[in-house]
């Protein structure tokens, strides 16, 4: 799940994306998708939901042991307007009880109608068997 704050016309909203990511240890590559997006006002209820999804790549040796880099770009739909993501996801890997847990940070340019802006959020991820 991807989080960031302080977004919207008055950087009232939070956006939430679910995410899922791939990784190739031995490729050192990631790959993903950020997806049902939504956005939340202050008090918790949900503003718009949105369709569209992130895709997150990351090319050769962005996966090491501890952690990985990977960009996060696409373009999401609020309101009728185009909001165009184009940032960097930086994770650390950790032990999640049985699992393998991945937390990190967004930093984002986000281009709209009115111009571009800077956003900056977290991440947090758990494994999942195949």
């Amino acid at each position: 799940m991807i989080g960031v704050d302080e977004v919207g016309e008055n950087e009232d909203e939070v956006a939430i994306n679910d995410l899922e990511l791939t990784f190739d240890f031995s490729g050192g590559t990631v790959h993903g998708d950020a997806y049902n997006s939504a956005f939340y006002v202050s008090n918790g209820s949900e503003q718009i939901s949105i369709g569209r999804d992130l895709e997150i790549t990351g090319g050769p040796r962005s996966v090491t042991s501890t952690g990985f880099t990977a960009r996060a770009s696409g373009d999401l739909i609020d309101a009728g307007d185009t909001i165009g993501i184009d940032g960097m996801l930086e994770g650390e890997f950790y032990e999640y009880g049985y699992f393998g847990a991945k937390v990190g940070d967004l930093n984002a340019d986000l281009t709209t109608p009115d111009g571009t802006d800077t956003a900056q959020g977290g991440f947090a991820a758990y494994e999942v068997s195949p």
